[in-house]
């Protein structure tokens, strides 16, 4: 296996990850990693809790992919007091005037409910929690590479391998639900995913009859609907039919990219948890010395997140690293669009084509972790 060296977190929520040998041994082991780390960092960036998570990551050659995670039995009351303890924001207060303060959780009135390694670090729920799998782990991932669109060489590439990536890490951090637990009578208490869990009359249901169960996080606003089909996992999303693709789908739709992004249902699931969101930037504006009209860049620069754009006559050629790009050219008569290609993680340079003189041009960037943006509008 392969691991990452001992991670720095005080400042926010670090995810190790650890990779079997069934993926180092693999021929596109770089470009898998690589992408399972892209998935890494929108978890990195976006919440604050100063945590360490450990997944260990391997292929299978069954489903598409899953998760396992070391879960204990708490008591409610302690959650909430920790939950309401660890309240960052709106979602969370709002959650919070939604659910009991007492004893008994609202899902079956008993008095305990089930939580993960890594939900109970970063509440912090007072105890400690070790993980009892052999490793040390606090969960382990399997993703079916043969069918990814990053995979092994052999792939079908019919999904898209970040996303289920995400997906299953999002059930390591706490995600899923205790329905439908068969005869382990540990899962007869719920998970905290199933606090959320209501009908579209807005109560509390547990119960894997019907079709009838929404993720809320105050019973009326219905954010996400649940997976009630018995091959899937109840803490899953709805995806039958028309629908349109999420991560955390029961069933991933062939040639479907979703990705997160911190207004997503499973980001809000985690926030209402006891994940504490990062505070999301103003948008900054930058502004450098580049002159367009004589077609050469008077210098590089460097920008808020690393990435550059440089000329050299009227051929511009922009620099990234782990972002999403949107590049445009504005002449005298108005907007000259340039399609920019969604890329992730490398490093990569994308040269553009002549332009007509006099322009400026204008870079918008939005991080894969968080909706922030910076321009840089260069002067004529």
């Amino acid at each position: 296996m392969v691991a990452a060296g001992v991670p720095t977190y005080a400042n926010g929520l670090v995810i190790t990850p650890t990779f079997d040998s069934s993926i180092t041994s693999d021929s596109n082991a770089t470009n898998i990693m690589a992408t399972i780390d892209s998935a890494i960092h929108f978890y990195e960036t976006t919440f604050t809790d100063p945590v360490n998570v450990t997944i260990t990551f391997s292929e299978m050659t069954g489903g598409l992919g899953q998760s396992n995670k070391y879960l204990y039995k708490v008591s409610y009351q302690t959650f909430i007091n920790a939950l309401t303890t660890d309240a960052t924001s709106a979602n969370d207060a709002t959650a919070l005037a939604h659910l009991p303060h007492g004893s008994m959780n609202p899902v079956n009135n008993s008095t305990f409910i089930n939580l993960d390694t890594a939900n109970l670090r970063a509440l912090p729920f007072p105890g400690i929690f070790p993980s009892g799998f052999a490793d040390g782990a606090d969960g382990h991932v399997g993703l079916n590479t043969h069918q990814t669109d990053i995979g092994s060489p052999d792939t079908t590439g019919q999904y898209s391998l970040f996303a289920v990536t995400e997906h299953e890490i999002n059930e390591v951090l706490g995600l899923g639900s205790d329905l439908n637990g068969g005869t382990n009578s540990f899962f007869n208490d719920p998970a905290p995913e199933d606090l959320f869990r209501y009908d579209s009359g807005g109560v509390h249901t547990f119960t894997t009859s019907g079709d009838n169960a929404y993720f809320s996080i105050d019973g009326t606003n219905d954010l996400a609907r649940f997976n009630q089909d018995s091959r899937g996992d109840y803490g899953d999303w709805w995806s039958a039919g028309n629908h349109t693709p999420q991560v955390q789908d029961a069933f991933a739709t062939p040639g479907a990219h979703p990705t997160l992004s911190i207004g997503s249902p499973e980001v809000t699931a985690l926030d209402v948890m006891g994940y504490d969101l990062a505070p999301v930037p103003e948008p900054a504006t930058v502004f450098s010395p580049w002159h367009g009209t004589g077609g050469q860049c008077a210098k590089a620069a460097e920008s808020p997140r690393g990435n550059s754009l440089r000329g050299a006559e009227s051929h511009p050629t922009i620099e990234f690293a782990r972002t999403f790009i949107s590049l445009s050219f504005i002449v005298a008569n108005g907007e000259y669009a340039t399609a920019f290609p969604t890329v992730r993680y490398a490093r990569q340079t994308q040269p553009f084509p002549n332009l007509p003189l006099p322009f400026r041009w204008q870079i918008q960037s939005r991080r894969e972790s968080i909706t922030s943006f910076f321009t840089i509008a260069p002067e004529f």
